[in-house]
């Protein structure tokens, strides 16, 4: 899923777009590090913090004007659609209305909570998730950038980018499941921290703060190996060829509301993409180590999808360009063969409904697909990338044993989500996500867990920026599924023009929850 952070919404457009007021978009108003939506738990500004509104015509550093209530603040840099500024040290605590004004006119007030402490984390893509702004710190050297080729060692220290500290004294940093308290001063901007020793290692181990003792700041991620170099991607590999292909094959058994039916489905996706040599940061792809949770907020755009299932929600957009890899694709398993058709309005995406179970058997219901045994995906290949031809195996079932009892999520609690009919050499991966219909801020929590452990608990913590449920027409998107994916490094997709790439097949059991 692309996590966007664009304030202009097509409403608050349309609303401006005969006039030349400014205007704050919705959701506009967040810390600049973090950038979690003001509606959201995490959302408030601290004293002293860096922040960032989002909008429409703010004008430009020579006849732009922020102020909060009567109290002028200091702008760092101005552009038509975007403000950093720095929040004054002695503003008055509680809801305050900021105003732009761009000569004489005046955006409407956006209601600002400020506070004396809510830090976010920087992380290097500015959204606020992903692998953050640290440098890994070595006694007689220089600082160096902590990267996924160079990983921090545990027990070494790291400096963290942060700003909202506020007036806090001291502060409590979760690396992976271990939490080390470090003093700080006021409105500081870097802490240094000292990597437990028997912290988890991966490309991606969450970092955050705890804002209080039950809410965390955003996360962002740190690579830790057990020896100089690069750390290990774990069971998804990380995308940093030029040129790549992804697939995969997906079961998803999904349980709606009260009263209506289990829906099974069977799908498949293959996407072609050339890229910068930067890896490919879609959230859902940085999984943090076995038995750790990462989280990320995000605001719902118009192109933004969410999905009914993990498969879809894997490669909504991987930030690149499509490569054409010919007219179709087929898998085939089983004495039966589908087809994966091109997505028109996205180059280099193919997609193949493959199976559903909608009662009996017909020509346009043909049953499930992904049963068991070997698939084999054949494609004659197109001006960009040569014929393909790779296979993968059907996804192992599981079966998400409290499935009966999560059917309300406390935020204040942590959640325990246990499974069944797994071994050794399966992977779970446990996802809770909720938009907020009003304000369209989403929360999403991610973990990883072992799969022959049987049982995985989300901290409270990570739970606490995630919108609670709203009761009110529409498409509900409280959900929480629970997905399984082998261990063992995925299959290769090798053919002219690609570089690298790989296949997955996941079992996903989802439904619909709701948090309170």
């Amino acid at each position: 899923m692309k996590v966007i952070r664009t304030a202009l919404l097509l409403f608050t457009a349309a609303a401006l777009m005969f006039g030349q007021q400014p205007g704050i978009g919705q959701n506009g108003v967040v810390n600049t590090a973090s950038q979690i939506a003001p509606t959201l738990a995490g959302g408030a500004i601290a004293r002293g913090a860096r922040f960032t509104i989002y909008g429409v015509r703010l004008g430009s550093s020579a006849i732009t004007l922020v102020t909060a209530g009567r109290t002028p603040i200091k702008t760092l840099t101005v552009t038509r659609n975007r403000i950093d500024a720095v929040m004054p040290v002695d503003i008055p605590l509680g809801s305050v209305p900021l105003v732009v004004t761009v000569g004489a006119s005046a955006s409407k007030p956006f209601t600002t909570e400020i506070v004396d402490s809510n830090p976010g984390l920087y992380s290097r893509n500015g959204e606020g998730w992903g692998p953050g702004v640290i440098r890994n710190l070595t006694p007689g050297a220089q600082p160096a950038n902590n990267t996924e080729s160079s990983a921090a060692l545990p027990g070494q220290s790291i400096s963290l980018g942060v700003t909202g500290l506020g007036g806090a004294r001291q502060v409590t940093v979760v690396i992976g499941t271990h939490p080390v308290t470090v003093s700080t001063r006021p409105h500081q901007e870097e802490l240094q921290v000292r990597l437990p020793a028997g912290a988890e290692q991966g490309c991606y181990v969450p970092v955050y703060l705890l804002a209080s003792p039950s809410r965390a700041s955003n996360v962002v991620t740190v690579s830790i190996a057990s020896r100089a170099g690069a750390c290990n991607p774990g069971p998804v590999p990380i995308l940093n060829s030029r040129r790549v292909g992804v697939g995969i094959a997906s079961r998803t058994r999904f349980r709606g509301r009260a009263g209506e039916p289990v829906s099974v489905k069977d799908e498949a996706i293959l996407v072609f993409a050339s890229k910068d040599e930067q890896p490919v940061s879609t959230p859902i792809l940085l999984l943090p180590p076995v038995g750790t949770c990462t989280a990320y907020t995000s605001s719902f755009q118009a192109d933004t999808a969410l999905q009914s299932s993990m498969l879809s929600a894997l490669f909504t957009d991987m930030n690149a360009h499509g490569l054409d890899a010919g007219p179709s694709f087929t898998i085939a398993g089983n004495g039966q063969t589908r087809s994966l058709l091109p997505v028109l309005t996205t180059p280099g995406y193919y997609k193949g409904r493959l199976g559903w179970s909608e009662g009996r058997q017909t020509r346009r219901n043909p049953g499930l697909f992904l049963n068991s045994g070997e698939f084999v995906i054949d494609g004659p290949g197109g001006p960009d990338v040569g014929p393909v031809h790779a296979s993968l195996r059907a996804p192992v079932p599981l079966e998400w044993s409290n499935l009966e009892q999560t059917t309300t999520v406390d935020r204040s609690k942590p959640l325990p989500i246990r499974w069944t009919g797994l071994s050794s050499g399966h992977t779970v991966i446990i996802i809770v996500t909720n938009v907020d219909q009003l304000s369209t801020a989403i929360g999403t929590s991610m973990c990883v867990a072992d799969g022959k452990r049987g049982e995985l608990t989300i901290p409270a913590a990570l739970l606490a920026n995630i919108p609670v449920s709203r009761d009110m027409p529409g498409l509900p998107y409280d959900q929480v599924f629970v997905s399984q994916l082998p261990s063992t490094p995925a299959p290769r997709i090798q053919a002219r023009g690609l570089d690298g790439g790989f296949l997955v097949s996941l079992y996903t059991i989802g439904r619909f929850v709701v948090y309170r």
